[in-house]
């Protein structure tokens, strides 16, 4: 049988479900059969994600940004489906930046910090602990999307290019271990003209089985 982008059966996390791109990953990922656990800090956002979806929808809040937070997250939804698939890390590309910003020199560190937390920091988090849930089964797929095109891409400032390109060596770094064991790792940048609906649709592939053999990649989505 050919492979396909049928989900069904599958358990997955989508963090950053309260945004636009997460909650369209959401929405695709339900319309192909996945079991959704949708995973946000704006708790009345990601409750209303949840609810939109239905069919059983879990919604955890959590900030990514925290390991103890994230630990209990990953283990509350492994716990609640018995299973843990795939991890989508949607949470750096909903990150509030700010509207023009400014440069290297005069860059808020509030903005820095909080884009590295939550794109390096959270993704690392994020996979780690699902990771854990995978292997037990020597299996699994985790995508993390973010925005910009990594260090190239000073749209979002500097603290949005510092996020993005640790976000693509960390999922380069994982594939290579993870890989190993039955995982499998990838990225995806979204450019200026990627639309939450593009960026879904490249989820889906990469978490589908028609990506079985793409481990360690970045897709450049409306670069």
């Amino acid at each position: 049988m050919e492979p396909d982008l049928s989900l069904e059966g599958k358990v997955v996390i989508v963090t950053g479900a309260a945004g636009a791109v997460g909650g369209e990953i959401a929405r695709t990922f339900a319309a192909h059969g996945a079991t959704l656990v949708v995973v946000d800090s704006l708790e009345a956002e990601g409750a209303e994600t949840a609810k939109e979806l239905g069919g059983g929808t879990l919604f955890l809040a959590c900030d990514v940004g925290d390991p103890d937070a994230v630990c209990s997250m990953v283990e509350a939804a492994a716990e609640k489906h018995g299973r843990l698939d795939i991890l989508v890390n949607a949470s750096a590309v909903g990150l509030a930046i700010p509207d023009e910003p400014p440069g290297a020199a005069s860059y808020p560190d509030e903005f820095f910090s909080r884009a590295v937390a939550i794109a390096v920091n959270g993704s690392f988090y994020c996979a780690k602990y699902a990771a854990q849930r995978m292997m037990a089964r020597g299996a699994g797929c985790i995508v993390t999307v973010v925005k910009g095109e990594g260090a190239a891409d000073l749209g979002g400032g500097v603290g949005q290019a510092t996020g993005a390109a640790g976000a693509i060596r960390l999922t380069e770094a994982m594939a290579l271990d993870l890989g190993l064991r039955g995982l499998r790792v990838n990225a995806i940048t979204a450019g200026g003209r990627a639309t939450p609906v593009d960026i879904a649709h490249a989820a889906l592939f990469l978490a589908s089985e028609m990506a079985a053999r793409v481990n360690g990649a970045t897709l450049a989505v409306g670069a």
